[in-house]
């Protein structure tokens, strides 16, 4: 406000110092002294305004920043702080382009806040889908693994039961074929002592058609002798009567039947 109204009393007093519109105009010359002059007057009052102001706003200048849509940058403070404190000083806060880079930043800043809430709750959402995904295949592997296990316990009981059968058929088995061993030795050895029982039998047998034989034809010679004593006609004998010699075989084979 001071410095508008220094403006305009300025103003005024050039306004009074140039002629009046009867007379003639001012030139280009004239013009220009007289805003050398404007300026002149006016950065004296600005100095005047800015040594009267309070250090702290005087600090400010030491470090400044220009916010920028991309970055910050520092600024170094320059070698005259009286200046930079009226450059400072004459700054319009909501004309300036700091000013405006400021809510382009904050603009920015509330985009992108949002774009990331958004990503990161599609994160999460994708992170629940595939966590979810892996518990339903992580629950179908554990059933699959269950029934698997379930598969393997039945079948090593049945191989158990099977094996123990088997084992039990086996000692069935051994034993079965000691019996039929020894049934066959002993169906051998019963094979040939029949064998040996019915040869000695058929010569017993045929011993004893041979006494009775002998012993009729010894009788059969005797009643000859004695018709031919009496002198009584007689018949040959129809059969050929045997030599000594085969009733001597037969009588040594039996003997050797009867040792065995």
């Amino acid at each position: 406000k001071s410095r508008d109204l220094l403006r305009a009393k300025r103003k005024n007093e050039i306004q009074r110092k140039m002629p009046s519109k009867d007379s003639n105009l001012p030139t280009t010359k004239e013009e220009e002294e007289y805003e050398e002059e404007e300026k002149k007057e006016v950065k004296v009052n600005e100095n005047k305004e800015s040594s009267t102001q309070q250090p702290k706003e005087a600090n400010l200048v030491d470090v400044a920043y220009v916010l920028t849509s991309q970055s910050v940058v520092q600024v170094p403070p320059t070698t005259r702080p009286d200046v930079d404190a009226i450059k400072y000083a004459n700054v319009d806060f909501q004309d300036s382009p700091s000013y405006q880079t400021l809510n382009e930043f904050e603009e920015t800043q509330r985009k992108l806040e949002a774009f990331n809430l958004e990503r990161k709750e599609q994160l999460r959402k994708a992170l629940f889908d595939r966590a979810k995904k892996t518990h339903e295949e992580v629950k179908k592997l554990n059933q699959i693994e269950e029934e698997l296990k379930q598969l393997d316990s039945t079948l090593s009981n049945d191989v158990c039961i099977l094996r123990n059968q088997i084992e039990s058929a086996s000692h069935d088995f051994m034993e079965a074929q000691k019996r039929f061993n020894r049934a066959e030795k002993e169906y051998v050895e019963a094979k040939m002592e029949l064998f040996t029982k019915k040869e000695r039998k058929e010569l017993l047998t045929s011993h004893l058609c041979s006494i009775i034989e002998q012993n009729e034809l010894r009788k059969a010679k005797k009643i000859s002798d004695l018709m031919e004593k009496l002198e009584v006609p007689t018949k040959p004998l129809p059969l050929d009567l045997p030599t000594k010699v085969d009733l001597t075989n037969k009588v040594a084979n039996l003997q050797n039947s009867n040792n065995s």
